[in-house]
């Protein structure tokens, strides 16, 4: 019985491994990267195509030409933080481990708190982004994978 107990708690304890750990430097540069650059500035896109799944970067596409309807190949990076687009205050405020491959970005977007929690899995030693979840004031966009 005691055995059976310490294999219980063993096998916890690997489940809730990452939880509270330091992000890894590629995923961090990733997240870093994609806000910096192409969410809170609006860069190409389809530079870093590679770190997103062919399923996240068909949602983006389709969510802008929903929006705009003007044909262009272009991603609603907007759908990764508020409202507040063109704010001055924009800021990564922290990146947590969350779980096995789920990481929650904690942002501020003008004066609004934000949180993107992200699944990015490792392929080729590169992030990709395979889902994520954005929440702010009242509002959920969701497009984690089910």
């Amino acid at each position: 019985m005691k055995r059976f107990i310490l294999i219980i708690a063993f096998l916890a304890l690997i489940g809730c491994n990452n939880v509270g750990k330091t992000c890894p430097k590629p995923v961090e540069d990733f997240i870093t990267n994609l806000y910096n650059n192409y969410v809170f500035n609006y860069g190409e896109l389809d530079s870093i195509a590679c770190n997103f799944s062919p399923t996240v970067l068909d949602s983006l596409r389709a969510a802008y030409d929903k929006e705009y309807c003007d044909g262009s190949p272009a991603y609603a990076v907007w759908l990764f933080r508020t409202d507040q687009n063109g704010s001055d205050n924009e800021s990564i405020d922290e990146i947590k481990v969350v779980g096995k491959d789920l990481y929650k970005v904690c942002l501020t977007d003008g004066s609004t708190p934000c949180t993107c929690l992200m699944q990015i899995v490792m392929k080729d030693e590169n992030p990709v982004l395979i889902g994520f979840k954005t929440e702010y004031e009242n509002r959920v966009i969701d497009f984690m994978r089910k």
